[in-house]
């Protein structure tokens, strides 16, 4: 007889979007829907799509240090990372949990929207892939976990747990609203924090909204369906950009506001992310010295290191000599 006080484990997967920019099929493919040379010039910066390799240790840190995860899902256009014919030598415990999902896959009843180019579409869309578990984790190809983890640090009693902090919404401080009156065309820009300010409003707030950091993100797929894709016309509203467009939501954002209405969401305010911008700036030093001191503090397990392939090779080379020594695993 089975205790009915024991909780049944839950199961968790893994979803990373990822695209090899220096494809010269997808930049064609991408140049005959760009309309004008203004856009062609913002949506052709390169480390929007450019890659260098560093999904290998996206995929090996979270087998290294998240083994509870389940499935890990690569959600692409029609590519295939190195690592996974690399991954035909691995054991079948590991070489069965990589799942290569095409965009046609998850836009199947919203092909007319295809190509796309635009991350904040494809996220939107998630949770269509098939045999997704009601628990995951969506990652970036830029984010990394780099100390241990269980489920009960990404969710509790199958609630996800979320880090961030409360700001108050940009048209409540008197400098964003005289700089929209001043520069009009600045409300255009979709930042990482107006996005999710405006995920917060069409959510209901009037006040403030909860800004998390650039890091793996806990969702439950019934989220998805309940909040974003029960009315059919507001679905693609959202997915009918090719590229970029400010009057997007993040859909994780959106997910968690209605998810804290609703009570189905924890909150949590330290930091448990590690996040370098610019290393092309500071340099492989002030890196490596980041992420060495960085190892001293137990609270943090995530990594987040944005635009490696604008770091000149040499520097490049140690970041990512880092990376392999850090997120090193037997696997065959």
């Amino acid at each position: 007889m089975i205790d009915s006080k024991i909780k049944p484990k839950i199961l968790v997967d893994a979803v990373i979007t990822w695209v090899d920019g220096s494809d010269k099929d997808l930049n064609k493919k991408k140049a005959e829907y760009l309309n004008s040379e203004k856009e062609s010039k913002i949506q052709n910066v390169k480390t929007r799509y450019n890659q260098v390799g560093e999904i290998e240790f996206v995929i090996k840190s979270i087998i290294k240090f998240a083994p509870f995860i389940n499935n890990i899902f690569i959600v692409t256009d029609g590519q295939t990372p190195k690592i996974i014919d690399d991954s035909s030598s691995w054991r079948k415990e590991y070489r069965e949990k990589l799942k290569v999902v095409d965009h046609k896959v998850i836009f199947r009843d919203f092909s007319e929207f295809l190509p796309t180019f635009n991350s904040t579409t494809i996220e939107t869309m998630l949770h269509y892939i098939p045999d997704l578990s009601e628990h995951f984790i969506y990652f970036n190809d830029d984010m990394f976990l780099i100390k241990p983890t269980k489920i009960s640090d990404w969710f509790k009693d199958g609630i996800p747990i979320v880090s961030g902090k409360w700001k108050k919404l940009p048209q409540k401080i008197w400098y964003y609203r005289l700089k929209h009156l001043l520069f009009p065309w600045t409300l255009k820009r979709a930042g990482f924090k107006y996005s999710q300010a405006h995920s917060a409003q069409i959510a209901g707030f009037k006040e403030k909204y909860f800004l998390t950091h650039h890091k793996p993100r806990p969702l439950l797929k019934s989220h998805f369906f309940n909040y974003i894709s029960k009315e059919k016309k507001d679905l693609i509203d959202q997915i009918k950009y090719r590229f970029r467009n400010y009057k997007q939501y993040y859909s994780y954002s959106l997910v968690w506001h209605k998810a804290i209405n609703n009570q189905s969401l924890i909150l949590k305010e330290n930091n448990d992310l590690l996040e370098i911008h610019r290393p092309h700036k500071i340099g492989s030093k002030r890196v490596i010295s980041l992420l060495d001191k960085n190892e001293l503090n137990n609270s943090v397990f995530a990594l987040n290191i944005q635009s490696l392939d604008l770091v000149n090779a040499s520097n490049l080379k140690i970041i990512l000599n880092w990376l392999k020594t850090k997120t090193k695993i037997n696997l065959k």
